[in-house]
């Protein structure tokens, strides 16, 4: 759950992000969205005739995220975001703050998201990367925006700030208190002095290296989809584009690290990636 409610929010995001990026709803991933929310989206649209498409869209993230909030004090249970491997809590007696915890991880994925789409622009350029790159500059609205590099850069970084501060504060009670668990003590020393924030956004721009590692494995797990249906052909075709898509950001294009027609990149991506998350994350921790 830590890690599936932002990217539940994310996908309703695109959507809303897909009415504002032009032509951005011909990309095949942004395509699927799109398709899969079509009738929620058109449904709240038809409870009011003036209700443009993005704004539909944007109420149906807000009821989503509403309901995600509400969820945790139906299962007796605190809502929990996890930053460098350890969760952070808020309290379920206290809808506002799990409300703020919600918000504060998507921030914090929204960021991680456009420092992605920005390392794919560093890479190769600002129209290369394929479709996974358009599908990250939808993802990424309006951080995407930004032309220059660094005010991208700095854009990824305020939603990291932003993410960080709302989660501080949504896990902490009595001003200044967090409600930690596990090595979060060391951690919480400086949220008397605000250092907390930019811890969580330090941890959070780490924790991009976690989310591309089992981005990898779910990608690696559909890529045989065709052997157990022809149906799952198309999702085969798209986790493997995605695949490829990471394996030459890092290792770069000319560097298959293949024996005949088996690839390791995916593979050693995956361990190299699982050695350095924990490495960072100790040293910020």
């Amino acid at each position: 759950m830590t890690h599936l409610v932002p990217l539940l929010l994310l996908f309703v995001w695109i959507y809303v992000a897909s009415c504002f990026v032009e032509d951005g709803f011909y990309n095949l991933y942004v395509n699927r969205v799109r398709q899969a929310l079509f009738r929620p989206v058109t449904w709240l649209q038809g409870l009011s005739p003036r209700l443009p498409e993005w704004g539909a869209a944007a109420l149906l993230l807000a009821l989503v995220a509403l309901a995600l909030s509400a969820l945790p004090k139906a299962l007796a249970a605190n809502a929990a975001a996890s930053f460098g491997g350890v969760p952070l809590f808020a309290p379920r007696a206290s809808p506002p703050r799990t409300l703020a915890l919600r918000a504060g991880s998507f921030a914090t994925l929204l960021g991680q998201v456009a420092l992605l789409r920005l390392a794919f622009v560093w890479r190769f350029g600002r129209f290369g990367g394929g479709p996974v790159r358009e599908c990250l500059d939808v993802a990424a609205w309006p951080l995407s925006l930004p032309r220059d590099l660094r005010a991208a850069a700095g854009a990824a970084a305020g939603a990291l700030l932003a993410g960080g501060w709302l989660c501080a504060w949504a896990a902490s009670s009595f001003g200044n208190v967090p409600v930690v668990h596990g090595a979060w003590p060391a951690l919480a020393g400086g949220a008397e002095t605000g250092a907390l924030p930019l811890r969580l956004a330090a941890l959070g721009a780490v924790d991009l290296l976690e989310l591309v590692r089992w981005l990898l494995l779910v990608g690696c797990v559909l890529s045989w989809g065709t052997l157990l249906s022809p149906r799952l052909a198309e999702a085969s075709g798209m986790a493997h584009e995605w695949i490829d898509a990471f394996t030459a950001l890092v290792l770069g294009p000319d560097r298959p690290l293949a024996v005949g027609f088996v690839s390791f990149a995916p593979l050693v991506l995956f361990f190299l990636l699982g050695y350095l998350h924990p490495l960072l994350a100790r040293l910020l921790l």
